[in-house]
């Protein structure tokens, strides 16, 4: 494998998803292999202090890796692996082989996209189309009334960790609201990603901010943050659930 290819890969697998976009992937060629390594310095001790997000971060990460890597026509075989490089720490070893046909899933990589912004009015045929993605570990959910239920009760969950001040830090430390933040284009929850306009960047530093106390005191806190009408607009809702028994890397994977 030439560097070239290698980090023609290293890119295409940095697109997968990763909680709050931290990007704890960090990649090192060892032949015509990958290893695969965790910076523990992107971890989110308020918000996964077991490590459980991290975990299938990059699983996603490996997998994306993985998609990337049929598309160049290589077969991968995944080794689970442990150790330390300075500070990494050592996840797995990737080994490529020639011979494979492109999964029909890399096509779709670089158009993935986390929405957070309106959705279009959902016809009979999204609902149709939805409602054909249910599988033994995916539920979908596309009657209106279970949507706006599921809705209001994840708007309560985010509300619940908000007023935890150590999440509501980092929270905050994650996000990108100016283009002129140095890591705006690294890692991050950029206001772009968010689909946030400029009004809305200020007004989510101040409410997210030394504003959350007195907003939530008066209750004006929750609506501001609510994106329940955002979630009440989707065609369905995919609900995912993996083994109890699965690894958080096995189940980013999947």
């Amino acid at each position: 494998m030439t560097p070239y290819l290698f980090r023609t890969l290293v890119a295409e697998a940095a697109l997968a998803p990763s909680v709050h976009n931290v990007q704890p992937a960090r990649w090192r060629q060892e032949g015509d292999a990958a290893l695969l390594f965790e910076d523990p310095s992107m971890r989110l001790p308020a918000g996964d202090p077991q490590g459980w997000d991290a975990g299938m971060s990059l699983g996603a990460a490996c997998e994306g890796m993985a998609l990337a890597a049929s598309a160049a026509g290589l077969a991968t075989r995944v080794e689970p692996v442990e150790g330390t490089y300075g500070p990494l720490r050592l996840c797995a070893r990737i080994t490529f082989a020639p011979g494979a046909a492109p999964d029909p899933l890399a096509a779709h990589v670089a158009a993935r996209r986390s929405w957070r912004g309106a959705f279009a009015p959902a016809t009979a045929a999204d609902r149709a189309a939805a409602a054909a993605l249910a599988a033994r570990d995916a539920a979908v959910i596309a009657d209106a009334s279970f949507i706006a239920e599921v809705a209001r009760l994840s708007d309560a969950a985010s509300h619940g960790f908000l007023r935890q001040p150590e999440f509501r830090a980092e929270l905050l430390s994650w996000m990108r609201l100016s283009p002129a933040h140095p890591r705006w284009g690294v890692d991050g929850l950029n206001a772009a990603a968010m689909a946030l306009g400029p009004l809305e960047r200020l007004a989510a530093g101040a409410v997210l901010g030394t504003a959350f106390r007195l907003l939530d005191t008066l209750g004006l806190a929750a609506p501001l943050l609510a994106d329940r009408v955002k979630t009440q607009g989707a065609a369905a809702i995919l609900i995912l659930h993996r083994p109890e028994v699965e690894t958080a890397f096995d189940c980013g994977r999947a």
